[in-house]
């Protein structure tokens, strides 16, 4: 029997604070961007680089109310920084991507 998920959109946490919407709203637009940059390292298979921008996301998805992101980027550097296999690390940045797809600007409603 196969379990069906319902993926459902991710919100910041702050995203009906008025304070932070704009950051916010900033962050998400450009999220394709960065997850693009995460792909081309390790396309290139770059684990330094990937570390170090996956190391920038997990506290730009912290400081803007995405901690679920912020825990799947942190799963990156440490894969690139450990001694992962190219597969374990391209699994990570698999799960990130995925949830970045989900990712919203604003208020849950």
């Amino acid at each position: 029997m196969q379990v069906s998920q319902t993926l459902q959109p991710i919100y910041s946490v702050f995203g009906d604070n008025p304070n932070l919407a704009e950051l916010v709203e900033i962050f998400v637009s450009e999220l394709p961007q960065r997850v693009e940059t995460l792909q081309s390292h390790a396309e290139v298979e770059d684990w330094e680089s990937l570390s170090r921008v996956a190391h920038q996301l997990n506290g730009n998805a912290s400081s803007y109310g995405f901690p679920q992101l912020s825990t799947l980027a942190a799963r990156i550097e440490y894969a690139c920084r450990g001694e992962n296999s190219s597969d374990e690390i391209l699994r990570s940045l698999d799960n990130f991507v995925e949830q970045c797809e989900l990712v919203r600007a604003g208020a849950a409603a």
